[in-house]
Order: C-alpha cells, then structure tokens, then sequence
C-alpha cells in the first residue's frame, strides 16, 4: 500500500489479504489526524507487516504512535521513522518506549540535523550530553531489535537462543507470602511469559536490573545449557539457581553479590563459573565437589580469608590456585566420625553423675558392673 492509496481512506481498514502487506507514507506531509487514521488503521490489518512514515515532520508523536500499533499488532515488525524530526532527547524517549516492545524486529533511524549536546539537554541533564550521543542511541535500539529477532527465531523453532541484553528492564519480585511486611510498590517492567512460553538452551540477560535473580527461571531447568546476567545489580541469587541441573556455562559478572547458595553445588554439569568483581567476602566449599568446574573466577572480590577458610597467599594466588584448594580438599577425602565430647558443667554434689549415667547406654552399664 503506498501513499497513491490516500490516507484519508485508510480509516476502518481491515485487510484480509493472505499475503504480507507494507505501508509507505513516506514524504507525504502527514498531519496529526492523519498520524491517528494510520494508526487505527494499522493495529486492526492482520497482515501488515511494515510502516514507512520517513521524511514526515511528524515528531514523537508519530514515532510512538507507531510504535504503540507495533504493539497492537504483532505483524507489524519494522518501522521506518528516518527523518521525521526527532531529536537526540526524543530519540533516548523512543528507546525507553521500545524496550517494552518485543515485536519490532527493525527500527530505521536518522542522525537528526541538531547538535546531541544543545542547550536544552544541558539544562535537564548536565552539560556533556554524552547519554545522547546518536551513535550510542541507535546502538541500544539496535539490541532491542536483536533481541526481539532472538525471540522471533525461537518462536520459529529457527534457533535455541534468547538475548534481552541491554534492555535495562527492572525485574521486581512477587511479593513473599510468609512476609506480610514486604511490599514492592515499583511495576515489574520484566516479561514473565518468556519463561513458561521458551525452552532456550542458551539465554543473556546482562544489563538489565535483577536485585534478585528470578526463581522462574526453574522452567528452563531441562533445556538451559547457558546462563549470563553480567552488570545487573543482584545482590541475591536464589536457591532455585540448583534445578538448572543442565547448565555448563554461568556468569555473574561485575554485581553486588555478597553470599552464593550451597545449591550452586547441584550443577555438577557445571564448566564455567564467572563471579567476578561482585562483594563476595567468603565463598563455598562446595566448589571443591564440582568435578566438571574448569574455568572459574572470583577475581575483583574482597575476599577474607579467616571467612574462606582459604590461606591468604592461595587467595593472592588468584582464582584457578582457589579452586585447585578446594579441589584438593574434597579430593583428600571425608570421614564420618560418630563420637561427639559432652561436657557437664556445675556446682558440686547436684546429680551431673546421675545426669551422666542417663546418657550411658545399657549395655555399657552391664559391662562396668561385669568389671566389678
């Protein structure tokens, strides 16, 4: 459908055409009015699959609204917007628009004709205007798109991979039942469909906001090999982490992790381990048991060695002489001793021998009186 077509008779629009359908409005000196027809237009035809609205002044508003028919209408999966007159500000509000956005597998951009570093954004940001550079700009709506197409192609059965790389979406907990006095009064901006709706064997969540890593991730435990959250802010990782029995590959790299459950042990599939530069003061043992562990790094941790129960100078020694301690400390071997020391502690003359003798078995007793 081109701009021949006439906008005014796109209104009420509902094509039924079984092939793929595109829309160009480009250079046509679209108004407002015409900017809602279009999208009225576009989120009820089943079979759009582009929008080109390049070389209209239309602003953000015209960019939002098509980007909220893309969301209406999952067919919709690219966007021209080139030179529609947004500005570096505008553009950094588009891409916090498109992060929620999980159809558009193309957005086109064009560098706007204004300086990224104008007066304006210098009074609302600071001077520097260095989070407007365009460069940057399109690069975070270019991952958008990649993870977008990520979820297309496994949708698809195209592939087994998930990347929601630098969306910064903030992933918010429910709360717990058991703590009444808990609330999170912040919108969890996190899809939590992906996880009952994918079987991914490989996922990146990187540079998004996990205070906590998600307990659903569960659902993945039989198909996820792969694991990355690197720069997301968790400060807990919770036990769940253990029924990724599948798992070979893990990274939390660059947090605020100060302690890792003992249930990481249950990864004995486990080949890479990445905790680096998070707040780890003391670390588990239960390394040592991971036969499968080869690359593993703790670097970057304020590490206490009275609280590893690790030499300060195997510490020094760096991440691999960490784990080949613990290795070798499981490797010495454990042996059960069922022998415990009872101390009985009072004044004289008040029946600890009496309290004692409770705790002797029978047939010890039989055997001092054998001894008489």
């Amino acid at each position: 459908i081109n701009a021949e077509y006439g906008v005014t008779s796109l209104a009420g629009l509902k094509l039924e055409a079984k092939t793929p359908l595109s829309l160009d409005l480009s250079n046509q000196g679209l108004t407002e009015a015409d900017i809602k027809t279009i999208q009225e237009a576009a989120e009820n035809c089943p079979n759009l699959t582009s929008i080109n609205v390049s070389g209209n002044k239309i602003g953000a508003f015209g960019a939002t609204s098509m980007v909220a028919a893309s969301a209406t209408n999952p067919s919709i999966t690219a966007l021209n917007l080139r030179n529609i007159g947004l500005t570096p500000f505008l553009i950094n509000e588009l891409w916090r628009i498109l992060r929620k956005n999980y159809n558009l597998l193309s957005v086109e951009i064009e560098e706007p004709q204004v300086p990224s570093k104008d007066a304006a954004i210098e009074s609302m940001y600071g001077a520097g205007g260095e989070e407007f550079d365009f460069a940057t700009l399109k690069t975070k709506i270019q991952r958008i798109c990649e993870s977008n197409v990520s979820l297309d192609n496994i949708k698809k059965g195209k592939s087994k991979d998930i990347t929601f790389k630098s969306r910064f979406l903030e992933y918010v907990p429910a709360p717990d039942p058991s703590n009444p006095k808990q609330t999170n009064d912040r919108p969890n901006e996190f899809p939590m469909n992906i996880f009952e709706l994918y079987q991914p064997q490989t996922c990146d969540f990187s540079n998004n906001i996990f205070l906590t890593t998600p307990p659903e991730l569960k659902c993945w435990a039989s198909s996820l090999l792969q694991f990355s959250a690197d720069n997301c802010r968790i400060q807990n990782v919770d036990s769940s982490i253990g029924t990724l029995f599948q798992l070979r590959s893990l990274s939390f790299k660059n947090n605020e992790i100060q302690v890792v459950p003992d249930s990481i042990g249950l990864l004995t599939n486990l080949t890479s381990l990445n905790l680096s530069k998070n707040k780890l003061k003391t670390i588990s043992h239960v390394f040592g048991s991971m036969k499968e562990l080869k690359t593993f790094d703790v670097s970057g941790n304020p590490l206490v060695p009275k609280e590893c129960d690790i030499p300060k100078e195997v510490i020094k020694a760096g991440s691999e002489a960490i784990l080949s301690f613990m290795q070798e400390l499981t490797r010495s071997g454990e042996e059960k001793v069922y022998r415990m020391k009872l101390m009985f502690v009072g004044n004289g003359n008040v029946g600890k021998t009496s309290l004692l003798g409770c705790f002797v078995s029978k047939d010890k007793k039989k055997k001092k009186k054998k001894k008489k």
